[in-house]
């Protein structure tokens, strides 16, 4: 069965991006879904909410810096270390939602 659904912006975009992530048929998909994902939802943030801090994405930037990182070859992952990133972004996506 699933999750139950609730309502908003923020929740929207993060199951479409946990969708993307989820029918990406390779890692480099799922990470550029993530990626991209990210830079949705932030950028909502801090357009809806006055009050944004930016800090409260830093979680955020850390991880996708560190895939962007891994995608230009600047440093090595194995699958499962981007599996976890990539699920920790996703993660932290929730957190930031649940801080507004």
């Amino acid at each position: 069965m699933g999750t139950e659904p609730v309502s908003g912006s923020p929740y929207i975009i993060i199951c479409s991006v946990e969708t993307d992530v989820a029918l990406a048929d390779n890692r480099k998909k799922q990470v550029i879904a993530a990626s991209k994902g990210a830079e949705r939802l932030v950028g909502w943030m801090q357009s809806f909410y006055e009050h944004f801090d930016p800090h409260d994405a830093l979680a955020i930037s850390t991880i996708q810096h560190q895939l962007m990182d891994w995608a230009k070859g600047e440093i090595e992952l194995s699958h499962d270390q981007v599996d976890e990133k990539v699920a920790a972004l996703i993660h932290e996506f929730h957190e930031l939602e649940d801080k507004y």
